[in-house]
């Protein structure tokens, strides 16, 4: 059984950590060619043609044993049984999330989750604890809006609470669309309608 929770850690771990030090478009590509045909499909291994990345990724044959062969040499890729030259080589990852991960927060990365919030199970969800006269404000924008303007900050809010992996309730829905109001108000205003975040 697939653990969903590891997969979403590896994916961040691998656009986070590992393209980095890859630096390298086609090795990328190919890494998450051999990443999607192996660890999202729950297997440590997959066999894949020169043909078939380089189909995929829209470069030659000879681009790709060019960066398989350096993926291999600086070990973030591993060639698996045996092969020979006239069938597909079988590719698996070196792939493990380090017990001591440097913490990072690269801008793409906002507001998704970090490899660590994802593997201790923590959620993003920010709770915003309004004065009175926030509340009012607040209610008041609410209750004002129309059918349309509801269902579209409904919608952005479920969006915003599946990316962060928290679970979509009523509360949790009311409480990102409050979020998403504040966010539009200067900081001026949110100091004097919020007593506090937690």
């Amino acid at each position: 059984m697939i653990d969903v929770r590891e997969i979403i850690a590896l994916s961040i771990y691998k656009t986070d950590y590992i393209y980095p030090m890859l630096k390298d478009a086609v090795k990328c590509a190919i890494y998450d060619v051999i990443f999607s045909r192996t660890v999202l499909e729950g297997k440590q291994s997959a066999r894949i043609s020169y043909t078939t990345f380089a189909l995929l990724i829209g470069c030659s044959t000879s681009t790709v044993k060019n960066a398989i062969r350096e993926l291999v040499l600086d070990g973030f890729v591993r060639i698996v049984g045996s092969h020979y030259s006239r069938t597909a080589n079988e590719y698996a990852l070196n792939l493990k999330i380090p017990d001591a991960l440097r913490p990072t927060q690269p801008g793409q990365r906002l507001p998704y989750k970090t490899v660590d919030e994802v593997i201790s199970g923590k959620t993003t969800e920010k709770r915003y604890v309004l004065t009175a006269e926030g509340e009012a404000v607040i209610n008041a924008i609410k209750s004002g809006m129309s059918d349309y303007e509801r269902k579209l900050y409904e919608k952005k809010a479920i969006d915003e609470l599946m990316i962060e992996g928290v679970e979509i309730t009523d509360e949790t829905i009311d409480r990102k669309i409050t979020e998403i109001l504040l966010r539009n108000f200067s900081s001026e205003k949110r100091n004097r309608y919020v007593i506090c975040k937690q």
